[in-house]
């Protein structure tokens, strides 16, 4: 383990897509299609050594907690950061918009809705550019996912007048890469408050559960999941979230407790597991 680790409060935040599951979302293959139990295996080390699991995943909270049943997992973070679940109840993040909203008085029904708003104005003032990543916007509490090639600046200027708490970020391009008629490079957005990150979702597990940032690693291989680095001890990165990404690679070139692993997708996960509880 690593030094100063709590052995017995040992938590691991973890990507799904890119790094838990292999082609076309497969927890029994690997990013080829061929045969594997790396993500089993890498579990059920992690829970011999008393190591908790909690995903991490951009994904809404039901696909999120379809995964989690099917893991044996009680605990996880979805829609970027925005939705905690602890063992008992479901806590909501939603970073700087709770300047702007009352959420005693509204629901996150209602905040939701001015998000939908916002997506279908990105959509309107980059046509053909970007839209909504259907398959993975079920039930969000306060985020959209995306798909397409934007100037994400330019996006985050255009917000500021009607949603001057939501900002739109880039993660890669995600575990599915279908096409999009005249776009080259696809990749996947995550419309969200502002302060709204894996990150901050993260920390806020951490202070809900008293938890040290000593004794809390990540495994992701988005640039979302690299930049939890500030709220862990390291993250480990499967191979494949460098080789598509120059903001990943530089990233992790540039912070020493950011580790990018040999192995691919869910093969790096259980590459992560044998670091964590064996160093």
């Amino acid at each position: 383990m690593a030094k100063n680790l709590d052995k017995t409060k040992t938590t691991i935040y973890v990507d799904l897509d890119g790094t838990l599951v292999g082609k076309n979302g497969s927890l029994l293959h690997n990013h080829l299609g061929e045969l594997s139990t790396s993500s089993i295996d890498g579990i059920n080390k992690a829970h011999d050594n008393n190591c908790e699991i909690i995903i991490a995943t951009g994904r809404d909270i039901y696909r999120t907690a379809d995964f989690a049943r099917v893991l044996g997992l009680n605990k996880f973070i979805a829609e970027a950061g925005c939705v905690i679940k602890t063992q008992d109840e479901v806590s909501l993040n939603f970073g700087e918009a709770i300047k702007y909203f009352d959420f005693n008085n509204t629901t996150h029904e209602e905040f939701h809705k001015k998000v939908v708003e916002a997506s279908i104005f990105l959509i309107e003032k980059f046509p053909d550019q970007i839209e909504l990543h259907e398959e993975f916007n079920r039930g969000q509490y306060g985020t959209t996912m995306l798909r397409g090639n934007i100037d994400e600046q330019k996006a985050n200027e255009l917000l500021k007048d009607q949603w001057p708490y939501l900002e739109i970020y880039g993660n890669g391009h995600g575990m599915f890469r279908r096409s999009m008629p005249g776009v080259e490079n696809v990749l996947i957005y995550h419309l969200a408050p502002i302060g709204v990150t894996k990150k901050s979702g993260i920390e806020f597990d951490q202070k809900l559960r008293d938890l040290k940032k000593q004794d809390c690693f990540m495994i992701g291989d988005g640039y979302a999941d690299l930049v939890c680095s500030p709220a862990v001890n390291t993250v480990y990165v499967p191979s494949n979230g460098i080789k598509s990404d120059i903001n990943s690679k530089e990233y992790a070139d540039n912070h020493e407790n950011v580790i990018v692993l040999d192995g691919s997708h869910n093969e790096g996960f259980e590459q992560a597991i044998d670091f964590i509880i064996n160093n």
